[in-house]
């Protein structure tokens, strides 16, 4: 998210922004005709993953702290966040079983839009990444990770790491995009 301003610097913000607009147009666009065509029988597993992309990039961060945080993350140059209603509330936990009508598309159609769009160099010289958090269909969770989502974007990074093209170092302000 913060690299966004160190990526303005070397590239036109008038040629980047409506790409990334149309990105995320398309990923609006796509997940809505995916709900739309969603079956109305539940047909997956309720216990498991249906979708083999998930199994591939989801990665569960355990530590001494509950619940477990579940994130689905391609590293990239620019990364955009998301935060997705993967699991249904559950009265005894903060996450329950998957939603496999809702989130879960949500969050494969944006990781799929990331892939095509990388895949296609849309973005000449720039890879495209997601960091998505799980908020189990509950506000306050969801708060929490956004918090979380915020303080280690800034946590991260380090000015020392990036070099204009002329070896001048660049100029850098934290701002938080929205």
């Amino acid at each position: 998210v913060f690299q966004f301003e160190l990526f303005l610097s070397h590239y036109s913000t008038v040629a980047i922004i409506p790409i990334l607009k149309n990105i995320m147009l398309f990923c609006w666009c796509f997940c809505s005709l995916l709900s739309m065509a969603a079956p109305t029988i539940d047909m997956w597993n309720r216990s498991g993953d249906p979708f083999s992309v998930l199994r591939k990039k989801i990665f569960l961060k355990t530590g001494l702290n509950w619940p477990v945080k579940r994130v689905a993350e391609i590293s990239g140059n620019i990364t955009l966040g998301g935060l997705m209603m993967v699991h249904e509330r559950e009265d005894n936990l903060v996450c329950g079983p998957i939603m496999p009508q809702g989130g879960i598309q949500a969050l494969e159609t944006m990781m799929y839009t990331t892939d095509m769009v990388n895949q296609q160099n849309l973005i000449p010289g720039v890879k495209l990444g997601v960091y998505i958090l799980d908020d189990c269909d509950r506000d306050t969770y969801a708060l929490e990770q956004s918090v979380d989502f915020i303080r280690g974007s800034i946590n991260k990074i380090d000015e020392g790491d990036y070099k204009c093209p002329d070896g001048t170092n660049p100029i850098i302000r934290h701002k938080v995009i929205s």
